[in-house]
């Protein structure tokens, strides 16, 4: 029995029907033949393992949805950054991780540690839930961390830059410049 994931445009829910599964199909230039069946979004099982089709975009669906802030950013062969929180807020926790596959299983815990009580979590397994309140998360590296002389919004230098001269709030979007304590 063989099955084909086939993609469709639209929002991420299983009422959207984002995925479908066809048994036994063969696939010619004018489609498949075989019994089609509506999938479901994989969620990961009571053991806590993950399925290998959980969708990375279901699940970031989801931490959106419970208005909780992330950001996944990477360069070329430096791994993946996973961070739980903002630039305006701060962020919690960091971590680089090797591939796609790692950023769901990092973010659930991440969030079940940090945002228990979220919409989110409390949907989360119990075990991944558990293992999160186990599991030692790194503090973001940042830089120099400065708040905002009209609006007092934080503002935080990119990772190694120890000193702010100025700087555009993204708050307020007022321009700032940090004057310098004269040498003694």
């Amino acid at each position: 029995m063989d099955y084909i994931d086939i993609v469709f445009d639209g929002p991420p829910s299983p009422e959207g029907a984002r995925f479908v599964e066809v048994e036994g199909a063969s696939i010619s230039a004018s489609g498949c033949s075989g019994r089609m069946d509506i999938g479901r979004f994989a969620s990961p099982p009571m053991d806590g393992s993950l399925d290998s089709k959980v969708m990375l975009e279901h699940e970031l669906q989801r931490i959106y949805e419970s208005e909780i802030n992330v950001r996944i950013s990477w360069l070329w062969d430096g791994g993946i950054d996973v961070r739980l929180g903002d630039e305006m807020n701060g962020y919690l926790a960091e971590e680089n991780v090797s591939s796609t596959g790692d950023i769901v299983p990092w973010l659930q815990e991440a969030i079940a540690h940090f945002y228990p009580h979220s919409t989110y979590a409390k949907a989360l397994d119990p075990h991944t839930r558990e293992r999160a309140t186990r599991r030692l998360f790194r503090p973001p590296i940042s830089g120099a961390q400065v708040r905002c002389p009209d609006c007092g919004a934080p503002h935080a230098a990119p990772p190694g830059m120890e000193e702010v001269f100025a700087f555009v709030c993204a708050h307020c979007g007022k321009g700032v410049e940090i004057s310098q304590p004269k040498p003694i």
